[in-house]
């Protein structure tokens, strides 16, 4: 399950997710995405997972087709969450994204003003 949070500007998209993601999800996602690529060239993007439990495999193929066509699109993207995993799949976002980092739960606020300043910069 996903909510989108307040943005700060025109560039950035920010989500909390928990639960298990599932396809429609994505599927209300991703558009979203697709409309700031092609409004700014990129796009700025926290993800807040703190309750995350899992993503269905028909939402995994919904990821990679949309990382397939813009995955380089993204030119920051900020993944907020305690979870130990999470580390590890920001290393594996590095090589595609513009910026990536993992912030703590506890550093949600730093997390945004590093996105925002993406976007005032850009």
């Amino acid at each position: 399950m996903y909510k989108q949070l307040p943005d700060a500007s025109d560039d950035v998209l920010a989500f909390q997710v928990s639960g298990t993601l599932s396809k429609e999800d994505y599927q209300a996602i991703l558009p979203m995405l697709t409309h700031v690529i092609d409004k700014h060239g990129s796009v700025n993007l926290l993800v807040k997972a703190e309750s995350l439990t899992g993503v269905e495999p028909s939402a995994v193929w919904e990821e990679i087709k949309f990382d397939a066509k813009h995955l380089s699109d993204i030119a920051r993207f900020a993944f907020v969450g305690d979870a130990a995993w999470i580390g590890g799949a920001v290393m594996l976002c590095k090589p595609f994204v513009g910026d990536a980092r993992h912030f703590k739960a506890s550093e949600t606020e730093e997390a945004f003003h590093w996105v925002e300043g993406a976007a005032s910069a850009a």
